[in-house]
């Protein structure tokens, strides 16, 4: 649980830990016959997070935490000049205008005490209802507020139908990791770089140098300045 842990990327666990404390997003766990891995990626279903090896790439290596709402470290534009090729899908799986979540889980009634619901109108209206939900008997959120901040979260990413682009490119990504930003354009697909979206999986390939990053597309709320006289 600190910095001689060789295991973990510590300053990003403090930094994903120090997010949950600031929005009060609590949860609890019990675990009973389930491996490591898939307690830890119940976790992060949970917490809305990725979580992979940072063998690669960072400071300090090892396990590293990061939650998909947060600003990311690398926002760089990929373009045609950078891309061999370039696939676009449209995810509409995972579409959420309605998201409840259910929370405080009782051990002793196998049942959840509390659920509760956020709702996109303006997508329903549009797309018609898609209903998901987050249920699960390991781990829990903690409170109807916790629950309410992962079911907002859930509707703001999942809304509407989310697309997911596979682009191949050389040397360029060299450096990005998983839960980096990158910024897309091309003229074809009529994509802009004002949107980013979210590296979920690499694949290096060293005979050819060359990668493939998969992207899912996702809010990057933008800057501003206030520009008004007092």
């Amino acid at each position: 649980a600190d910095t001689s842990n060789p295991d973990i990327d510590y300053d990003a666990f403090i930094a994903w830990e120090n997010l949950f404390r600031r929005d009060n997003l609590r949860v609890s766990c019990r675990f009973e016959g389930v491996k490591l891995a898939e307690a830890l990626n119940k976790i992060c279903r949970a917490a809305d997070s990725s979580l992979w090896l940072n063998a690669a790439y960072g400071e300090n290596g090892g396990l590293t935490f990061r939650r998909h709402s947060i600003p990311k470290t690398r926002d760089n534009v990929f373009g045609e000049d950078l891309c061999y090729n370039m696939e676009v899908q449209v995810d509409t799986m995972q579409m959420a205008n309605c998201f409840y979540t259910y929370g405080d889980f009782n051990p002793e009634t196998k049942e959840h005490e509390i659920m509760v619901s956020a709702w996109d109108y303006t997508n329903i209206n549009t797309f018609g209802l898609k209903e998901q939900s987050y249920k699960d008997e390991n781990v829990w959120h903690v409170g109807s507020l916790s629950a309410l901040n992962h079911a907002e979260q859930m509707v703001t990413r999942f809304g509407a139908p989310c697309k997911v682009f596979k682009i191949k490119t050389g040397m360029a990504a060299l450096g990005h990791t998983i839960g980096d930003t990158v910024r897309l354009t091309h003229s074809f697909w009529e994509i802009g770089s004002s949107t980013g979206s979210i590296i979920n999986r690499l694949k290096l390939d060293l005979l050819n140098p060359s990668w493939e990053i998969w992207a899912e597309a996702t809010q990057v709320f933008q800057a501003f300045f206030l520009d008004q006289s007092p």
